[in-house]
């Protein structure tokens, strides 16, 4: 397993194609395009869409677009990291139980169709909660540094080569927790 590190502003892909990144699904698909062809694939790829702007476009249809383009281009062994909010949880205990069960499945829906079309490639996907991070959105009162908030994403994004689990799980503090 390689790890690959890229610019976090991906200074180069911004400027090669004029992308907004997660706000468009054009965006998605150069962004694909810009990643194979430069480094001819991915081998992490963490979703944090966490910013108040745009949000239901960001955080929903923008991961949606971004994994749709980028999960066929995962490498074996790639680690996806889908960071939410134990806000989501919440939200989702809200609803009603029908629409519950299906979000409550066993797998995240990526994860099982990970599961069903390249089985055997070793990826994983999860989804994590960084908890209260003292950020431009969350305010300096809030309980951890970004580093601490980043803890879990990254122990999920290096899970080592031949790891099988967690996988379609919601983790939080490094623990898996029920959907």
């Amino acid at each position: 397993f390689k790890l690959r590190l890229l610019d976090c502003n991906l200074k180069d892909a911004k400027k090669s194609s004029s992308m907004n990144l997660i706000y468009d699904q054009g965006s998605s698909l150069k962004l694909k395009k810009f990643l194979e062809q430069k480094y001819g694939g991915l081998d992490v790829l963490i979703n944090n869409a966490g910013i108040a702007e745009v949000t239901m476009r960001t955080n929903f249809w923008g991961t949606l677009w971004v994994c749709h383009a980028l999960l066929p281009i995962l490498r074996h062994n790639a680690r996806v990291v889908n960071v939410s909010s134990f806000v989501s949880k919440k939200s989702l205990d809200q609803c009603s139980p029908e629409l519950q069960a299906k979000f409550r499945n066993k797998d995240l829906i990526q994860a099982r169709v990970l599961t069903e079309t390249r089985p055997g490639d070793g990826i994983l996907l999860n989804a994590c909660c960084p908890g209260w991070v003292r950020t431009d959105m969350a305010g300096p009162n809030a309980t951890k540094s970004p580093e601490e908030g980043a803890e879990t994403p990254v122990c999920l994004a290096m899970l080592p080569e031949g790891a099988k689990e967690p996988h379609g799980q919601l983790v939080w503090d490094k623990t898996v927790q029920e959907w």
